[in-house]
């Protein structure tokens, strides 16, 4: 049941990507394939990409030696070093769309999306997925 609940919300970040971008009128992005406005914005997603490498690492660390490992502070904690990289990453990406993209709109798009995946996950971590996990 599981499997088919994260289907269907895979397909319902889908249809609300398409949808979206369509009122947009900007174009639709391949997921987990990066999209960069210009060369500044590659060269910021590189580092906010390297900060990350380096707060996992640091949590793994934390994790093999045991130190303090109940009193991590949260942006060491699991779910923030998976939940927040995303946050920032739309966000930028949203930021480079406004100030340099051709389609003005498009940085609606890409805020939408993100803050709808983010309730989408939200709401299906905090309900277990809906009582089947």
């Amino acid at each position: 049941m599981i499997i088919i609940i994260g289907f269907l919300a895979i397909l319902s970040m889908l249809t609300f990507s398409f949808i979206v971008r369509k009122w947009s009128n900007s174009s639709y992005t391949k997921w987990f394939t990066p999209y960069y406005v210009n060369d500044r914005h590659k060269k910021l997603d590189r580092r906010m990409r390297l900060i990350l490498l380096i707060l996992i690492l640091t949590y793994f660390l934390f994790v093999i030696t045991g130190d303090r490992f109940d009193r991590l502070p949260w942006y060491l904690e699991p779910w923030s070093l998976i939940c927040i990289p995303f946050a920032a990453s739309a966000f930028l990406q949203a930021r480079m769309e406004k100030k340099y993209a051709k389609n003005q709109k498009a940085y609606v798009a890409t805020l939408a999306e993100t803050a709808f995946g983010t309730i989408l996950l939200l709401t299906l971590a905090a309900t277990r997925f809906f009582g089947y996990a």
